[in-house]
């Protein structure tokens, strides 16, 4: 019986660790995706400047 209820926490306990990294696993993606968003959108917005102005300079030649 004792074996038994050692078994039920081992597997309680890992269940707690395996939730408890997943969790933090699913935190840093998100992170990480929002970190990826924002560089993705400044260097959108710096290649449409860059754009512009190459755009611009043609122009005036």
């Amino acid at each position: 019986m004792i074996a038994l209820a050692v078994l039920v926490g081992v597997v309680l306990t890992g269940t707690s660790v395996i939730g408890t990294l997943a969790v933090r696993t699913v935190r840093r993606a998100r992170v990480l995706s929002r970190e990826l968003d924002r560089t993705s959108a400044a260097y959108r917005a710096g290649r449409v400047g860059m754009d512009e102005r190459v755009n611009r300079s043609g122009m005036r030649t």
